[in-house]
């Protein structure tokens, strides 16, 4: 009888364990998201006002980190989630990159178009990612 109970507290602690790290997979991927919505609205908004970042390493640490949450939770990665943030980091990456270039040829009526669609972009794939994870 005890040895029943034994592996009955044993399984339940392993589900327990299971959902915990499910649970903290969408918490951490939900903090990534807010924070490359925010740094992309940011930095459309300074280059729309005419004003260049004076270092773009704030722009650039948001998605470094969110690649590196990707590679931790790698066992994770069959997840629409997953493949739905990686995506909005791809995008993200490239309004970054345009902004940089524009930072130093400087920024036309083209170049500001071609970046707010992308930040618009990126704060579609945002919620396409926190929608999923709502799904999961």
């Amino acid at each position: 009888m005890r040895r029943g109970w034994l592996i009955a507290a044993v399984a339940l602690l392993a589900l327990f364990g299971v959902q915990r790290c499910q649970r903290s997979y969408a918490r951490m991927a939900t903090v990534h998201v807010e924070v490359l919505s925010h740094t992309a609205t940011k930095l459309f908004s300074l280059l729309a006002s005419g004003r260049r970042p004076d270092s773009m390493e704030e722009f650039r640490y948001p998605s470094a980190r969110g690649r590196e949450f990707l590679a931790e939770f790698d066992g994770d990665s069959a997840r629409i989630s997953y493949a739905k943030l990686s995506a909005l980091l791809d995008r993200y990456d490239e309004l970054v990159q345009r902004a940089a270039d524009a930072r130093v040829g400087g920024i036309g009526r083209a170049d500001l178009e071609a970046m707010e669609q992308r930040r618009d972009d990126v704060l579609a794939l945002a919620v396409d990612v926190r929608t999923e994870l709502d799904r999961e």
